[in-house]
């Protein structure tokens, strides 16, 4: 059994997309092992993006998600599957981190209301609705941040 986190972003809680992503997840075929409602502390998502804050060495993009995450109500997902690709099924149904790049008929293409664009001129992170890991091991790590007990408000 392969197993992989899935955030249900703010923005798409903000817009009422909640139970529509959980749905079109199901519709792939996959479980839900566990879910659960938070709202994210600055420890917390800066913990879950450390490793991007690190790659792009960027004071802005840390400020960004934190102004973006922290206080906000996020949707976590541990989603489960037979499937020997799961993560990759996921990403790849999830589409582009762009949602204006994102394949037709995939989630960001369907309900993607944003771009890098937009939000490098409103200087913020992009509003892309989920994240999903992208690893075995990002998603054992996201796992425990998002499902641990102590982080979870």
């Amino acid at each position: 059994m392969q197993r992989t986190l899935v955030l249900i972003k703010p923005d798409a809680i903000q817009r009422g997309l909640k139970q529509t992503m959980i749905d079109a997840l199901l519709s792939q075929g996959v479980q839900i092992a566990r879910q659960r409602d938070i709202i994210v502390t600055k420890e917390q998502i800066l913990a879950h993006y450390a490793d991007v804050i690190e790659r792009l060495d960027q004071v802005p993009f840390a400020d960004y998600v934190t102004r973006e995450f922290v206080g906000q109500s996020i949707t976590a997902l541990e989603v489960t599957s037979d499937s020997l690709n799961l993560i990759r099924d996921i990403r790849t149904f999830l589409g582009a981190t762009d949602p204006v790049k994102a394949e037709p008929g995939t989630i960001r293409a369907m309900y993607g209301n944003d771009s890098f664009a937009q939000a490098q001129q409103e200087q913020r992170i992009t509003r892309n609705l989920l994240h999903a890991s992208d690893s075995e091991d990002a998603a054992t790590q996201e796992l425990a941040l998002w499902f641990d007990e102590k982080h979870v408000t």
